[in-house]
């Protein structure tokens, strides 16, 4: 093994040097294209990840107020039957609610915005659950005409309208939000397509302006080894024709 390694030719210092030098443009496209790619790939899975938060938002949001809407239900059917199998449907609702709640102030952490329209939310549903929750008392203490006339003279539904109406504003701020951010996935998927068919382009041009540049190079030295073997190759002629000269003379005594 070892004569074996002995016997190898290794190549030209010159041509490793040349070959070396013009690996790093290539090296450099390559790297700056692996740059490129991960970070449009990085931003379009962040911008995903954004769109599958703001559906969640909506999903939960909507089962937020449909809790109510439930907590409402059982709260009347209790009052009409005094049967407390509405009530355990009451405090189901109530529990659904909490963790709606809970799961959207979780989600809505990074925005500022959301987060305030959150805490409207948070305080009209504190309004009507107090509302739900004296008419309720009303029925278990004073019977089923004072939970009647406490309805008749409440607040017309006002709770419930604003309730409604701060879920819209949440709602429809996400929807702006989701858009935005389906925009943004979209122009970054376009800009990690058009950088990936900017780097091959790349690639490429810098392949063949290597390639040229050591033909030349390659052709400039073959010149200069011919410019300088002409006048040698010349001189061997001239010497020969003197010789060809001199035999042809004939001898003198």
């Amino acid at each position: 093994m070892l004569q074996f390694l002995k016997t190898l030719r290794w190549p030209p210092r010159r041509l490793v040097l040349w070959h070396s030098i013009a690996a790093i443009p290539m090296a450099t496209v390559v790297v700056l294209g692996a740059y490129l790619s991960y970070h449009y790939h990085q931003l379009t899975i962040e911008n995903r990840e954004r769109v599958d938060r703001a559906y969640q938002v909506l999903d939960v949001v909507d089962g937020l107020y449909i809790s109510i809407q439930n907590a409402d239900v059982a709260e009347r059917d209790y009052i009409i039957t005094a049967d407390d199998a509405h009530l355990v449907a009451f405090k189901a609702a109530l529990k659904s609610e909490s963790e709606d709640s809970e799961k959207l102030r979780e989600l809505l952490v990074a925005s500022k915005t959301q987060e305030a329209n959150l805490a409207k939310i948070d305080v009209a549903v504190a309004a009507k659950l107090s509302e739900l929750g004296e008419t309720i008392s009303l029925r278990q203490s004073q019977g089923f005409n004072a939970a009647q006339a406490a309805i008749r003279n409440g607040d017309g539904g006002q709770a419930m309208a604003a309730l409604r109406q701060q879920v819209t504003v949440l709602a429809e701020n996400e929807r702006r939000f989701l858009m935005r951010r389906q925009a943004a996935t979209r122009e970054h998927e376009r800009d990690t397509l058009l950088v990936g068919i900017f780097i091959a382009a790349l690639s490429v041009t810098v392949r063949i302006v290597i390639a040229l540049g050591i033909r030349h190079v390659h052709s400039r030295r073959q010149a200069a080894i011919g410019e300088d073997g002409e006048p040698a190759e010349a001189a061997a002629d001239a010497g020969a024709d003197k010789d060809d000269e001199s035999s042809a003379k004939p001898a003198t005594a």
